[in-house]
């Protein structure tokens, strides 16, 4: 926790008003890629920046800001931005989703960031308080899904960082086979990679086996 304070940048100005407020700067600059900077603010809201005019703000109504904090921050940030969109790149955070309930003059949007088990601990993360206007996922099936946990407008956009990459004309490598994973970078020593290279192993025999390569 101390680490993460001495870390945090403080600003003595107060946010931009803006069109758009992005929700989380994590990943923010796929978002803004297409966006002019002058209509867009960003909401940090991991502790990496924190507006003092909107610290004093959220302070002003210290039984809301001493009950949730975090939430008073956010609500004074937003009524100093007043945004008329208010969009996010990660969109498996529950607070976002209740951002509609105070604020529903505002228009929220989420995109869907990568995927998404739909196990019990996800379900019980969302509440009856979870909604937005529009959910930007990847596919009709997992909208589908989300739509029992999420109140909102569903619309198929597929993969936003797949989107920005360019097709490359690259030459085809015979008796070759691409194996796609959900890798993370771990030691080479770790249970994880182990076992992701022995099913690598398992997955190119089976390949080769049953499909003449």
């Amino acid at each position: 926790m101390i680490f993460k304070m001495l870390k945090m940048r403080l600003k003595f100005k107060k946010p931009k008003k803006c069109k758009i407020l992005i929700y989380d700067g994590t990943e923010s600059t796929l978002i803004r890629k297409n966006l002019p900077r002058k209509s867009v603010e960003i909401l940090w809201n991991r502790g990496e920046l924190v507006h003092i005019p909107c610290l004093l703000r959220a302070i002003s109504s210290p039984l809301n800001f001493l009950l949730k904090p975090r939430q008073a921050y956010e609500d004074a940030f937003i009524g100093l931005c007043r945004p008329r969109i208010i969009v996010t790149f990660i969109d498996n955070n529950p607070a976002f989703y209740r951002l509609k309930s105070r604020w529903p003059n505002v228009q929220t949007a989420s995109i869907q960031n990568g995927f998404r088990e739909i196990n019990r601990q996800f379900r019980e993360k969302f509440g009856d308080c979870s909604r937005v206007d529009v959910m930007f996922v990847q596919g009709l099936a997992i909208g589908k899904l989300l739509g029992k946990f999420i109140k909102g407008k569903i619309i198929p956009l597929g993969s936003l960082k797949n989107n920005f990459y360019v097709k490359e004309n690259k030459k085809k490598l015979p008796r070759s086979i691409l194996f796609l994973s959900q890798y993370r970078e771990k030691p080479k020593t770790s249970l994880a990679f182990s076992r992701m290279a022995k099913n690598a192993s398992l997955m190119r025999n089976f390949m080769i086996l049953k499909g003449g390569c």
